[in-house]
């Protein structure tokens, strides 16, 4: 009769083998590696915007090139909940961002090369600043500047 072979902790440890396990877990690493979606942060505008201009002195208008404006101030009539800007192109007040929009297309592209400052005041949602500039860009301005707020 033979006999069974015994059993002791040495040989249990000796007989484990870790590829397979080392296999799964590697597996399971690049499973959530690729299954992992990279979130970009939202409300983040990649634009460089320059401390040293915006702040026009008041006794050098003449010395900058011309330029188109926009202005963007909280209407006062307008609660919080609701909030309305008027929107000016120059000294013409638009109805609304897409009107502003067709103003800006209707003067073509022969002055895109034109400096457009966006002159946002404290107070306005930053939607209004954004939709402004984005109609900026499908008219093909391509100098979009913002004033500075005035030092206090």
């Amino acid at each position: 009769m033979k006999r069974a072979p015994s059993c002791s902790s040495d040989s249990i440890l000796a007989a484990l083998n870790m590829t397979p396990m080392i296999d799964v877990v590697f597996q399971l690493l690049i499973f959530f590696m690729v299954g992992m979606q990279i979130r970009i942060p939202g409300g983040l505008l990649n634009a460089y915007l320059p401390k040293e201009r915006g702040r026009i002195p008041p006794q050098e208008p003449a010395s900058f090139p011309p330029e188109l404006r926009i202005r963007l101030e909280r209407d006062p009539a307008s609660t919080t909940a609701s909030a309305k800007v008027n929107v000016f192109f120059q000294q013409y007040p638009c109805v609304d961002i897409q009107d502003l929009e067709d103003k800006l297309l209707r003067l073509g592209e022969e002055v895109a090369a034109v400096p457009v400052v966006i002159d946002g005041k404290a107070d306005v949602p930053f939607r209004f600043v954004l939709g402004a500039m984005n109609a900026c860009v499908k008219a093909r301005f391509t100098r979009i500047l913002f004033r500075a707020p005035p030092s206090e």
